[in-house]
């Protein structure tokens, strides 16, 4: 029964689950510096495992771009637009737009981005937003190496949606081959907290982000 209903919520309800907590974060916690821009575009590829189980779900593009308000603070906007992967690049099913700050806490570190955001389907009706504080900490293994780990906390606002949140674990590898340029690669964990243990979301990740504007001092 248990892997009936997640079957059901994969196939039928997806617009019940936490949209930017189900897409990449290609991020780290290097903040830009004032007046300089970061643009990013991914690719992503989601899916559900239960029970020694998994399957694909959705596949998306993602573009974002990053604006450096102070040394310490960024403005970060992300578009993403998503297929069911049975029909890759036909008919999208939905569309993410978020907005929000990045804070740093530690230099080059740790940071705190809070985005909210809608999603944009003409399968859904009313209002929805979210609301997904997520804590970025890059580590680096080597000159241009980083493991760049997060921990994000989905909330949900609408009609359907449930009051508890959702849990994201993301494992990032940030490649900075030029100061200008950042490869990322991602495999990301999501669990439901209203029925954790019952399976879990994957996603698995790659893009590219190119800054623009002032160097890093």
């Amino acid at each position: 029964m248990k892997k009936l209903v997640f079957s059901i919520l994969l196939s039928g309800f997806w617009f019940c689950l936490p949209a930017q907590i189900l897409t990449p974060a290609l991020n780290d916690a290097f903040l830009l510096p004032k007046k300089s821009f970061q643009i990013t575009v991914g690719y992503s590829a989601l899916g559900a495992a239960y029970d020694g189980e998994s399957d694909g779900y959705l596949n998306s593009l993602d573009f974002q771009i990053g604006y450096g308000l102070s040394s310490r603070v960024n403005l970060i906007a992300r578009y993403e637009k998503a297929w069911l992967a049975r029909d890759l690049f036909k008919e999208p099913v939905t569309s993410f737009l978020f907005i929000g700050p990045e804070i740093q806490l530690l230099e080059n570190r740790i940071s705190l981005y809070l985005p909210f955001g809608t999603r944009l389907s003409r399968y859904e009706e009313g209002l929805n937003f979210e609301l997904t504080p997520t804590i970025n900490f890059t580590l680096p293994l080597s000159k241009r190496v980083y493991f760049n780990p997060a921990v994000e906390l989905g909330f949900m606002f609408c009609e359907y949606c449930s009051d508890k949140p959702w849990l994201g674990i993301d494992l990032g590898l940030g490649v900075r081959p030029t100061e200008w340029m950042t490869l990322f690669a991602e495999y990301d964990l999501v669990y439901s907290f209203e029925d954790f243990g019952n399976g879990h979301y994957y996603m698995i990740n790659g893009g590219a982000a190119f800054k623009i504007g002032r160097k890093e001092p």
